[in-house]
């Protein structure tokens, strides 16, 4: 019997040790727990069922540091007694002159705890609390001082009411009627350009469909454009034509868009009313005048084209019978009389020039200038029209020198426009140069590039004039340009047959000291007999 008493003893033993053990361990645990609440950077506070505070950690104290110092908050006092102490001594803001009111309200909330909600303290703190109720009826609640939080959050609203009062301005005074439409196609925003031009007042129509301002012609129009945006989420632009309260009948161009909200949803419709009345009629105007642009433009190039051919004809006749007429009788003729026949010749020769030149250029306008190329040697070319341009540059007292290639350099160009080209820029450097001074012609390779260069010591291209220098009708202005007289079309139709047979024309100068003008095509490499 005494075996059986120490045995129970024993066992008791073991048992109010594990007790104890387990009783450590849940004042540990509660100690942990004290410890990590108060680590956290809020107030934390803790009621029981009926009411009566049972612990709080030290950032709940501070939350009321008048109540904490007055010794109102502490272990066993009521909620009820720290709302109504903080709100006696106005330490919210809510409570001042509605002291009993604000308690109500405060206790309201405690019994019926929902979602956060904040309220301002004393000197501009602001404070957020949550609260809860445990399945036994305790309380629990936070207080986190969002003072810093609240002071960024009024700046950025300030902010944000600075940009839309930006906006509102941008949109109210844009020269373009502006409005937004809700689902139902209601007005929620006009501008002034909108109610200028319908001649209302933003109360007229705020709240109203298009069905107030619209035609009925118009009504189902605009809606289904509307319809269209939130049904794509694309913005959609149409033109109408729209009576205006003056009665004139004016062209819109209506554009719609999406104005998207949260989560990138539709919330409504953006419309800009843009009146393009002017810019139609204008384009129209445009379109009228380029149509007769075009019709005179061409009736002057069958005009031009029927002039020259009429011109060219008897020109060539005329040429024909006195160069017959110099071969003939020049001998038997006094010397005036072979001075008056020359001169019939070259004006004759220069009047044929400018009629073949008018001929080419309008050619070159129709587009239906082709030349059609073969291989030639371009030394060749170059010394016969060298050799036959000799008379003429003993007229202008000037020594025309060539410089070739001892071989033979192939270039794919055809004769006659080669000739053309060449002789127009042997003219003009003769034409500019000084009496008894040289224009020196050379011929190289350079690369698979045959250049032909044409240099003369005349007075340079003045700087303004060498942008311009290949439009159509242009000579530089001076004395000794202009008294040489010419339709201003050479280098324009000289650069054109160059580029037409695949090659270029450039130049080079220096005022004062001469120019050098360059025609240049590919080498072919081709020695075939080239075909005249």
């Amino acid at each position: 019997m005494v075996v059986d008493l120490e045995r129970k003893l024993s066992d008791t033993q073991r048992a109010l040790d594990a007790k104890v053990n387990e009783i450590g361990e849940i004042q540990q645990n509660v100690a942990d727990l004290h410890e990590a609440i108060e680590t956290i950077d809020a107030g934390f506070a803790m009621f029981d069922r009926d009411d009566r505070l049972v612990f709080a950690n030290q950032q709940y104290y501070r939350t009321f540091p008048v109540l904490s110092d007055a010794g109102l908050i502490k272990s066993g006092v009521y909620f009820e007694e720290i709302v109504r102490a903080g709100a006696e001594r106005g330490l919210v803001d809510a409570a001042i002159g509605r002291v009993e009111d604000y308690i109500n309200e405060r206790m309201e909330k405690h019994r019926n705890p929902g979602d956060p909600y904040e309220y301002l303290m004393g000197r501009g703190r602001w404070v957020r609390t949550e609260e809860r109720r445990t399945p036994s009826g305790a309380y629990v609640g936070t207080r986190a001082d969002i003072t810093n939080f609240k002071q960024i959050e009024e700046k950025l609203a300030d902010l944000l009411d600075e940009k839309k009062a930006h906006l509102n301005a941008f949109a109210q005074h844009a020269p373009v009627s502006f409005y937004i439409k809700d689902r139902k196609g209601r007005y929620e925003y006009v501008n002034l350009n909108f109610l200028q031009w319908h001649d209302v007042t933003e109360t007229d129509v705020i709240g109203k469909t298009a069905a107030y301002l619209l035609p009925k012609a118009l009504i189902s129009s605009a809606a289904a454009q509307e319809e269209e945006v939130w049904e794509t989420g694309n913005a959609s632009t149409k033109e109408f034509d729209f009576p205006a309260p003056d009665g004139d009948l004016r062209r819109l161009e209506i554009r719609k868009f999406p104005i998207l909200g949260r989560d990138d949803m539709m919330v409504a419709v953006g419309g800009i009313n843009l009146d393009i009345t002017e810019i139609k009629n204008a384009k129209d105007e445009m379109i009228f005048a380029r149509d007769q642009a075009e019709a005179a433009n061409q009736a002057k190039t069958e005009f031009m084209a029927a002039m020259s051919h009429e011109l060219r004809t008897p020109l060539t006749s005329s040429l024909g019978s006195l160069g017959l007429l110099v071969s003939l009788m020049s001998d038997n003729l006094p010397e005036e009389g072979r001075d008056l026949l020359e001169i019939a010749v070259r004006n004759n020769n220069a009047l044929l020039r400018l009629v073949n030149e008018l001929l080419d250029y309008e050619k070159i306008l129709s587009g239906t200038f082709v030349i059609e190329t073969s291989p030639h040697d371009i030394c060749t070319l170059t010394s016969n029209i060298v050799r036959d341009f000799q008379g003429y540059a003993r007229t202008q007292s000037v020594n025309v020198i060539l410089k070739k290639s001892p071989v033979p350099i192939y270039a794919k160009v055809q004769e006659h426009r080669f000739e053309q080209i060449l002789n127009n820029l042997i003219s003009n450097a003769a034409k500019f140069s000084e009496p008894d001074s040289d224009v020196d012609i050379s011929v190289v390779n350079n690369n698979g590039t045959v250049f032909v260069y044409v240099k003369d010591e005349g007075p340079g291209i003045p700087e303004e004039f060498r942008k311009i220098i290949y439009e159509q009708f242009t000579q530089a202005d001076s004395s000794s340009t202009r008294k040489h007289g010419g339709t201003g079309l050479g280098l324009t139709i000289s650069k054109a047959l160059a580029e037409g047979m695949g090659g270029a024309l450039g130049f080079k100068t220096e005022v004062g000291v001469g120019s050098t003008f360059y025609i240049s095509f590919p080498e072919t490499g081709d020695s075939a007999t080239p075909k005249h």
